[in-house]
């Protein structure tokens, strides 16, 4: 996989994660019958919360590094431990 496929996907996966977020909290916000604007505004921040955890698990496991083996390792690792520690 060359390295503009694995940030084409890593963006993906952002992207993904924050439009299914939002997405799922303005349908339950909007279904319990309470602001629409509201509704928006805590769909994007959630949705942003979400892009930035898909954006560092993606960046972790696509982005390139010294080994094959080494990077999905270690970025798995580092991830783990950032979001840990």
């Amino acid at each position: 996989m060359t390295e503009n496929t694995r940030v084409l996907l890593a963006l993906l996966c952002t992207l993904t994660a924050w439009i299914g977020v939002w997405v799922v909290a303005v349908v339950r916000w909007v279904a319990r019958g309470r602001n629409r604007w509201l509704a928006h505004l805590l769909g994007a921040l959630l949705g942003i919360v979400a892009a930035f955890g898909a954006f560092c698990l993606s960046g972790a496991l696509l982005m390139p590094g010294t080994g094959e083996t080494h990077r999905r390792t270690s970025g798995l690792a580092s991830w783990v431990g950032w979001c840990c520690g």
